[in-house]
Formats: structure tokens, sequence, C-alpha cells
């Protein structure tokens, strides 16, 4: 029932706010697809009540790397990288489909190059039911200012702009998050951020029509805000930040100073009514089958270091747990 209530009034209903599901999580990984009980973990996952609906990452774009092993516990079996590709893209679509009405998939891009492969295997899973976006996560080490990089996305985005409804990318900006601010090379690293920015940007431009979701929040107010900045001056309307990772800075980088952490939560804010509170939505970077990325006690976590900021008004909070996670989700249908 919760899930048909305005988010006001199922606040009122609860008596411990975090308990309130998020109309939105764009910011799921799907893991272990595998496995025969895979479906009971996501029948679970709808009964926790957390979330009314979310985004479900195929691991498709982990294929070939050692993240695949690390991170996702995925079958080591690399002989056909396109077929196991293919794989769990149909595992994904099929899980999404069982539950249209909650999930929309996203097949997975990971762009070191662009064969006929590549583009098959891409193609074929926008084709799929209810997979309507694209994961993108840059290789290791690799930048957008990179021509290669750049042209590999342009050329699969070209190929398949009129099927996929949103991309969601995790860039190489680590500011905040990775690098020290005292270090005499932190000028540099942060143009090499803002260039990062500015060549998305550009993506987002040249594909008005696909919605752009920064993964991460862009890792850093700096960046959110020079999305903003550069999104106006381009006109653009179809960007997005999702708030996932936050709860890792705070923890990482400031967790020994309140009066730093208490900055940041001002900058993020700062920063996120610059871009336009409108457009910020939740992500929670959680993985369900088996995967060993956040459970529900995480996915708790990460929607209350968002609650917690004491710099937004009840009005912005309402809209990043819930109204704005509603006009995308509509958005995209």
């Amino acid at each position: 029932m919760s899930q048909f209530l305005p988010f006001f009034l199922f606040t009122l209903l609860t008596p411990a706010p975090v308990l309130s599901p998020v109309s939105l999580d764009v910011h799921v990984h799907a893991s272990n697809l595998e496995k025969p009980d895979a479906l009971a973990e996501f029948e679970q996952l709808m009964a926790e009540g957390l979330n009314s609906k979310f985004i479900l990452l195929s691991p498709s774009y982990l294929i070939g790397t050692d993240v695949h092993f690390t991170k996702m516990n995925l079958p080591k079996d690399l002989e056909n990288p396109a077929t196991l590709a293919r794989f769990y893209n149909e595992q994904t679509s099929k899980i999404a489909t069982r539950y249209a009405d909650r999930i929309q998939g996203a097949c997975g891009l990971r762009p070191f190059h662009t064969d006929a492969t590549v583009m098959a295997v891409t193609e074929e899973c926008l084709d799929l039911p209810n997979m309507k976006g694209l994961k993108v996560r840059m290789p290791s080490g690799a930048l957008l200012v990179d021509p290669n990089i750049l042209q590999n996305i342009r050329a699969i985005l070209d190929r398949v702009e009129n099927k996929v409804k949103f991309v969601l990318i995790h860039l190489a900006t680590y500011e905040h998050s990775r690098r020290d601010s005292t270090s005499p090379d932190y000028p540099q690293w942060l143009q090499q951020d803002y260039a990062e920015i500015d060549k998305v940007v550009e993506l987002m431009a040249q594909y008005p029509h696909i919605s752009f979701i920064i993964a991460h929040n862009a890792f850093g107010p700096l960046m959110v805000q020079r999305l903003a900045s550069q999104a106006r001056a381009r006109g653009i309307q179809n960007h997005w930040v999702e708030t996932s990772h936050i709860l890792v800075v705070k923890r990482e980088s400031y967790r020994e100073s309140p009066e730093a952490l208490r900055a940041y939560d001002r900058d993020t804010v700062a920063a996120w009514r610059d871009l336009g509170i409108e457009r910020v939505l939740f992500g929670s970077d959680r993985g369900v089958g088996g995967g060993a990325y956040l459970g529900p006690e995480e996915f708790l976590e990460e929607k209350q270091s968002v609650q917690e900021n004491s710099f937004l008004l009840p009005g912005e909070l309402e809209k990043i747990l819930y109204s704005n996670g509603m006009r995308f989700w509509e958005s995209v249908q």
C-alpha cells in the first residue's frame, strides 16, 4: 500500500522515518544471476518495502575485468565473453520483466573498443524486454578526454540512440573522495576532473533525447557545480546526478572531523541547488543476488546519509527521495 501513498502522508503514518520508502533507486547491481534462488532474493527485496522501484544494472559491463571476479563473484568462464554478456543481459531482462511495474533494466558497457561483437551485444540487449538503459563504466585509468574512448561511446550511442532511454555513467572524477587537496598536484587533478565533466556534457548536448545520470554524485560538490555551469552554458535539460557514494566519502574522508563533515554536507547541498534539486536522484549502489555489494542495512545507511543532511529543507528531501524519482521513472517509460 505504501507505494501508492503520497510521500508526505506515508512519512506521517510511519513512526520511524527511516522505514519510509524512496520512490526510485537508480543504482542497483544484479549479480550471481545464474543462482537458482536469484529470483527468491529479488522477491525478498520487494518484501522489504524499502524502495518502490529501481533500476537494475546488468553485470555485463564487468565482463573481462578483474572486478568481474573480485566483486561480483561471477563465473570465470571467459572463453567467450560475448556469450557470458548475453547470458547476464538476458537474466537481467527476465527479472526486470517479471517485475515490470517495479524494475527497469540497464545493459552494461565498458568502452574498451566498439568492434562488431560489442555493437551486436549492446543492440541485442536493448531489444530485450524492459531493458531501457545503459550503464557505462569507464575502463580503469580511462578518461573521456581520450578521443578513442569518447569515439567508442559515441559509436555505440549512434547505433542505439532510438532504443536507449537513459545512460548511467561512472566517470573517473575522484575529487574529494580520493584526492588530497593540499597536494601541489591538486590543481592539475582538478582541471582533469573538470575536463571529464565537460566531455560528458558534450555527450548530453549531442544526444538530447537520452537522459544522462552521473553516478556517485560525480564524486564531489565541485564536479556537480561544474556540471551545473556547463549545462546552463549549453542549455541542456537531460542531466541528472545520483546520491550514492556520499556515505563512503563521509566515512573515508571526514569521519575524524565533524567540522569538515558539516562543511561537506553544506557544499553538497549548495551544489545540488546550483544544479537544481529537481535533478538529484537517489542511488544506493546496492547489489542484489548475492554479490559483495550493499545489503539492506547499507541501503538504509545510504538513505540516512541523505536524510541526515541538516542543510536540506524538507521539501528538497521529498524531491530527492520521492518526487524526482517518480518524474524520472515516468519520463523513461
